[in-house]
């Protein structure tokens, strides 16, 4: 959910370095506000309803900053609030560089995603093929049956039992990318 989410904030950024060919920032930003993707609009159109009644500029980009939660928009927030103190020669060029690296983080996620994906098929499969074994034994091989039922037995299969929940869990822990904390200057000072 949150990937579709940042997919969104890419189109919406990308109509934003489009649309500043021939608009204002304000402009882009309040028209965001009707063309902006699902995911996103609603935060758009707060910030358009925000900068229609005249709230202050700043205080409308920080509140649509942490409505929307996206470190990518975070960037945009401090390129626009810059833009806005200095002035707005570049701020084209800034969308379209912040546009392209959200779209390969958005890119890069989905990668990671998927090989994480792939090593939780591992470790399942890894915790079922002993399983599967030992089912198999003490049906085919009634001797087998005979030592696992002895507490000798039952003692070795809850060993085995924890060690592949152990590995398991270590399995899924290794594979675990977490996501990178969003930096937030105002909440430091």
């Amino acid at each position: 959910r949150l990937t579709e989410k940042e997919e969104a904030l890419v189109v919406a950024l990308e109509r934003v370095y489009e649309e500043l060919r021939t608009v204002t920032i304000q402009e882009a930003l309040v028209s965001l506000g009707g063309t902006a993707p699902s995911p996103v609009q609603p935060v758009f159109q707060r910030l358009a309803a925000d900068l229609a009644q005249q709230r202050d500029y700043g205080d409308a980009l920080r509140a649509s900053k942490v409505q929307l939660g996206s470190q990518a928009w975070d960037d945009c927030v401090s390129g626009l609030l810059l833009a806005h103190a200095v002035g707005e020669r570049n701020i084209r060029e800034v969308f379209k560089r912040i546009a392209s690296n959200a779209r390969a983080q958005v890119q890069l996620r989905r990668r990671v995603h998927s090989q994480q994906a792939e090593q939780i098929t591992g470790a399942r499969i890894t915790l079922v093929v002993p399983i599967a074994v030992v089912v198999f034994m003490r049906v085919s091989f009634p001797d087998a049956d005979r030592f696992y039922s002895t507490p000798g037995g039952e003692l070795l299969l809850l060993v085995c039992g924890i060690a592949m929940l152990v590995g398991y869990w270590s399995m899924l822990k290794i594979g675990r990318v977490s996501r990178p904390s969003r930096v937030d200057e105002e909440q430091r000072a």
